[in-house]
Protein backbone atom coordinates (compact mmCIF):
# COMPACT_ATOMS: atom_id res chain seq x y z
CA UNK A 1 0.00 0.00 0.00
CA UNK A 2 1.24 3.32 -1.35
CA UNK A 3 2.04 6.03 2.06
CA UNK A 4 1.39 9.49 1.75
CA UNK A 5 3.59 11.77 2.91
CA UNK A 6 2.56 15.36 4.09
CA UNK A 7 6.08 16.49 2.40
CA UNK A 8 4.57 15.39 -0.79
CA UNK A 9 3.37 17.96 -3.76
CA UNK A 10 0.36 17.00 -5.77
CA UNK A 11 0.72 18.27 -9.06
CA UNK A 12 -0.51 21.89 -10.10
CA UNK A 13 -3.96 21.41 -12.35
CA UNK A 14 -3.77 23.82 -15.59
CA UNK A 15 -7.06 25.91 -14.20
CA UNK A 16 -4.50 27.00 -11.27
CA UNK A 17 -1.29 28.04 -13.55
CA UNK A 18 -3.92 29.93 -16.03
CA UNK A 19 -5.49 31.98 -12.39
CA UNK A 20 -2.21 32.38 -11.26
CA UNK A 21 -0.82 34.09 -14.45
CA UNK A 22 -3.84 36.02 -15.06
CA UNK A 23 -3.37 37.65 -11.65
CA UNK A 24 0.55 38.27 -11.70
CA UNK A 25 -0.41 40.16 -14.98
CA UNK A 26 -3.75 41.84 -15.08
CA UNK A 27 -2.47 44.99 -16.90
CA UNK A 28 -1.15 43.31 -19.64
CA UNK A 29 -3.91 41.92 -21.35
CA UNK A 30 -6.20 45.06 -21.19
CA UNK A 31 -5.00 47.89 -23.38
CA UNK A 32 -4.47 51.63 -21.61
CA UNK A 33 -5.66 55.05 -23.32
CA UNK A 34 -2.14 55.24 -25.28
CA UNK A 35 -1.35 51.82 -26.67
CA UNK A 36 -1.61 50.84 -30.00
CA UNK A 37 -4.65 48.98 -29.35
CA UNK A 38 -6.80 52.36 -28.61
CA UNK A 39 -8.88 53.81 -30.99
CA UNK A 40 -8.99 57.57 -29.79
CA UNK A 41 -6.13 58.49 -31.82
CA UNK A 42 -7.08 57.47 -35.11
CA UNK A 43 -10.68 57.00 -35.55
CA UNK A 44 -11.01 54.71 -38.51
CA UNK A 45 -14.28 54.66 -39.28
CA UNK A 46 -16.21 58.03 -39.00
CA UNK A 47 -18.89 60.30 -40.35
CA UNK A 48 -20.38 63.46 -40.12
CA UNK A 49 -21.47 67.02 -41.51
CA UNK A 50 -19.71 70.23 -41.96
CA UNK A 51 -20.66 73.80 -42.67
CA UNK A 52 -18.76 75.68 -45.43
CA UNK A 53 -16.99 78.78 -44.23
CA UNK A 54 -15.98 80.13 -48.19
CA UNK A 55 -18.00 80.54 -51.10
CA UNK A 56 -17.76 81.54 -54.62
CA UNK A 57 -18.40 85.37 -54.46
CA UNK A 58 -19.74 87.51 -57.59
CA UNK A 59 -17.16 89.26 -59.18
CA UNK A 60 -16.27 87.59 -62.58
CA UNK A 61 -15.85 89.49 -65.51
CA UNK A 62 -19.08 87.93 -67.51
CA UNK A 63 -21.44 88.85 -64.98
CA UNK A 64 -20.01 92.51 -64.34
CA UNK A 65 -19.35 93.32 -68.40
CA UNK A 66 -23.09 91.59 -68.46
CA UNK A 67 -24.53 94.28 -65.86
CA UNK A 68 -22.72 97.61 -67.11
CA UNK A 69 -23.86 96.61 -70.70
CA UNK A 70 -27.74 96.67 -69.03
CA UNK A 71 -27.24 100.11 -67.21
CA UNK A 72 -26.31 99.24 -63.63
CA UNK A 73 -23.31 98.44 -61.63
CA UNK A 74 -21.87 94.89 -61.11
CA UNK A 75 -23.01 93.15 -58.17
CA UNK A 76 -20.72 93.03 -55.54
CA UNK A 77 -20.39 90.62 -52.07
CA UNK A 78 -21.45 94.25 -50.31
CA UNK A 79 -24.57 94.21 -51.78
CA UNK A 80 -27.20 92.97 -49.46
CA UNK A 81 -27.51 89.17 -49.43
CA UNK A 82 -25.45 86.00 -48.77
CA UNK A 83 -25.95 82.55 -48.26
CA UNK A 84 -24.63 79.44 -47.30
CA UNK A 85 -23.26 75.61 -47.62
CA UNK A 86 -22.26 72.67 -46.20
CA UNK A 87 -22.48 68.69 -46.18
CA UNK A 88 -21.90 65.24 -45.34
CA UNK A 89 -18.28 63.81 -44.69
CA UNK A 90 -17.58 60.04 -44.15
CA UNK A 91 -13.78 57.99 -43.36
CA UNK A 92 -13.43 54.98 -43.81
CA UNK A 93 -9.99 53.50 -43.01
CA UNK A 94 -7.61 55.29 -45.38
CA UNK A 95 -11.22 56.23 -47.79
CA UNK A 96 -12.73 59.73 -47.05
CA UNK A 97 -16.10 60.99 -49.37
CA UNK A 98 -17.28 64.21 -49.26
CA UNK A 99 -20.29 65.33 -50.62
CA UNK A 100 -21.53 68.85 -50.75
CA UNK A 101 -22.79 72.43 -51.85
CA UNK A 102 -23.72 75.40 -51.27
CA UNK A 103 -25.88 78.62 -52.78
CA UNK A 104 -25.80 82.55 -52.39
CA UNK A 105 -27.71 85.45 -53.93
CA UNK A 106 -27.35 89.20 -53.57
CA UNK A 107 -29.49 91.97 -54.74
CA UNK A 108 -29.92 95.46 -55.19
CA UNK A 109 -32.36 98.02 -55.84
CA UNK A 110 -32.97 101.67 -57.32
CA UNK A 111 -34.82 103.90 -58.08
CA UNK A 112 -35.14 102.86 -61.95
CA UNK A 113 -34.05 98.90 -61.67
CA UNK A 114 -33.97 96.20 -59.94
CA UNK A 115 -30.20 93.72 -60.11
CA UNK A 116 -30.09 90.20 -58.55
CA UNK A 117 -27.58 87.93 -59.21
CA UNK A 118 -27.71 84.03 -57.60
CA UNK A 119 -25.30 81.28 -58.11
CA UNK A 120 -25.02 77.43 -56.70
CA UNK A 121 -22.79 74.58 -56.28
CA UNK A 122 -22.99 71.02 -55.57
CA UNK A 123 -20.31 68.66 -55.43
CA UNK A 124 -18.82 65.15 -54.83
CA UNK A 125 -15.64 63.98 -54.66
CA UNK A 126 -12.93 61.15 -52.90
CA UNK A 127 -9.72 61.01 -51.51
CA UNK A 128 -6.94 57.97 -50.28
CA UNK A 129 -5.73 59.32 -47.02
CA UNK A 130 -1.69 59.57 -47.03
CA UNK A 131 -1.07 61.08 -43.91
CA UNK A 132 -2.95 60.69 -40.57
CA UNK A 133 -2.70 61.15 -36.96
CA UNK A 134 -4.69 62.46 -33.68
CA UNK A 135 -4.85 65.46 -35.30
CA UNK A 136 -4.06 65.79 -39.15
CA UNK A 137 -4.65 63.81 -42.33
CA UNK A 138 -3.57 64.72 -45.48
CA UNK A 139 -5.21 62.78 -48.24
CA UNK A 140 -5.21 64.10 -52.35
CA UNK A 141 -8.72 64.08 -54.07
CA UNK A 142 -10.91 63.53 -57.00
CA UNK A 143 -14.28 64.50 -57.79
CA UNK A 144 -17.11 66.28 -60.24
CA UNK A 145 -20.24 68.66 -59.51
CA UNK A 146 -22.11 71.26 -60.93
CA UNK A 147 -22.14 74.86 -61.16
CA UNK A 148 -24.89 77.81 -62.34
CA UNK A 149 -25.94 81.06 -61.68
CA UNK A 150 -28.56 83.89 -62.90
CA UNK A 151 -28.40 87.60 -63.47
CA UNK A 152 -31.77 89.37 -63.84
CA UNK A 153 -32.22 93.04 -64.07
CA UNK A 154 -35.22 94.88 -64.10
CA UNK A 155 -36.44 98.27 -65.19
CA UNK A 156 -38.92 99.92 -62.79
CA UNK A 157 -39.17 103.09 -65.12
CA UNK A 158 -42.89 102.46 -65.52
CA UNK A 159 -45.44 102.68 -63.11
CA UNK A 160 -47.43 99.43 -64.67
CA UNK A 161 -45.73 96.34 -63.33
CA UNK A 162 -47.08 94.07 -65.71
CA UNK A 163 -44.71 96.21 -68.20
CA UNK A 164 -42.09 96.52 -66.45
CA UNK A 165 -38.91 95.24 -68.93
CA UNK A 166 -36.96 92.48 -67.43
CA UNK A 167 -33.83 90.69 -69.36
CA UNK A 168 -31.57 87.90 -67.21
CA UNK A 169 -28.85 85.65 -68.47
CA UNK A 170 -28.08 82.50 -66.78
CA UNK A 171 -25.47 79.65 -67.18
CA UNK A 172 -24.74 76.16 -65.96
CA UNK A 173 -21.97 73.12 -66.39
CA UNK A 174 -20.66 69.88 -64.84
CA UNK A 175 -16.78 69.95 -63.85
CA UNK A 176 -14.27 67.59 -63.23
CA UNK A 177 -11.67 68.80 -60.72
CA UNK A 178 -8.46 67.21 -58.62
CA UNK A 179 -7.26 68.10 -55.81
CA UNK A 180 -5.59 68.18 -51.96
CA UNK A 181 -7.84 67.92 -48.23
CA UNK A 182 -6.32 68.73 -45.46
CA UNK A 183 -7.87 68.78 -41.99
CA UNK A 184 -6.84 69.65 -38.87
CA UNK A 185 -8.95 67.51 -35.92
CA UNK A 186 -9.47 67.94 -32.08
CA UNK A 187 -10.60 65.02 -30.50
CA UNK A 188 -13.90 65.84 -28.25
CA UNK A 189 -14.11 62.54 -26.14
CA UNK A 190 -13.25 59.24 -27.31
CA UNK A 191 -15.36 58.77 -30.47
CA UNK A 192 -15.71 62.55 -31.57
CA UNK A 193 -13.68 65.09 -32.93
CA UNK A 194 -14.14 68.91 -34.34
CA UNK A 195 -13.02 69.37 -37.88
CA UNK A 196 -11.12 72.49 -39.44
CA UNK A 197 -10.08 71.91 -43.32
CA UNK A 198 -9.26 73.25 -46.09
CA UNK A 199 -9.94 71.66 -49.85
CA UNK A 200 -7.54 73.03 -52.69
CA UNK A 201 -8.22 72.14 -56.49
CA UNK A 202 -8.18 72.87 -59.72
CA UNK A 203 -11.21 72.18 -62.18
CA UNK A 204 -10.04 70.29 -64.98
CA UNK A 205 -12.54 70.85 -68.04
CA UNK A 206 -16.48 72.35 -67.71
CA UNK A 207 -19.65 71.07 -69.84
CA UNK A 208 -22.12 73.66 -70.47
CA UNK A 209 -25.43 72.79 -70.33
CA UNK A 210 -27.15 76.01 -71.42
CA UNK A 211 -26.78 76.36 -74.62
CA UNK A 212 -28.79 79.38 -75.61
CA UNK A 213 -26.17 81.63 -76.87
CA UNK A 214 -28.64 84.68 -76.85
CA UNK A 215 -29.05 83.58 -72.57
CA UNK A 216 -25.96 82.21 -71.59
CA UNK A 217 -22.24 82.82 -71.81
CA UNK A 218 -19.38 80.31 -71.60
CA UNK A 219 -19.44 79.71 -67.19
CA UNK A 220 -15.41 78.91 -67.89
CA UNK A 221 -14.93 77.43 -64.54
CA UNK A 222 -11.74 75.71 -65.50
CA UNK A 223 -8.73 76.89 -62.74
CA UNK A 224 -7.87 77.15 -59.16
CA UNK A 225 -10.40 76.53 -56.66
CA UNK A 226 -10.76 76.44 -52.84
CA UNK A 227 -13.10 76.42 -50.17
CA UNK A 228 -12.39 76.21 -45.88
CA UNK A 229 -15.12 73.43 -43.77
CA UNK A 230 -15.80 73.01 -39.89
CA UNK A 231 -17.95 70.44 -38.48
CA UNK A 232 -17.55 67.55 -36.33
CA UNK A 233 -17.60 63.67 -37.52
CA UNK A 234 -17.97 60.75 -34.57
CA UNK A 235 -16.88 57.22 -34.90
CA UNK A 236 -18.05 54.17 -35.22
CA UNK A 237 -16.61 51.91 -32.52
CA UNK A 238 -14.72 48.44 -33.99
Amino acid sequence: MQRLSIFSRKPRSRVADLATSTVKEPLLSQPGPGSPTDQSPELNQTAGGFSTITRALPGRPDWDSWFTHNGVDPITKDDPGGGGGGGFMHQRGRFMLNIGGSGQGYRRETAEKTASLGSGLGYIDTGYILLRNRFLRIFPLIGAGGLGGTATVVDRSSLDDAHQEKVSIGTAAAEFHVGLGIDMMLPVGTRRRFVLGVRLGYRLFNLEINRDPARSFDPNANGFFWRMIIGFEAAKRS
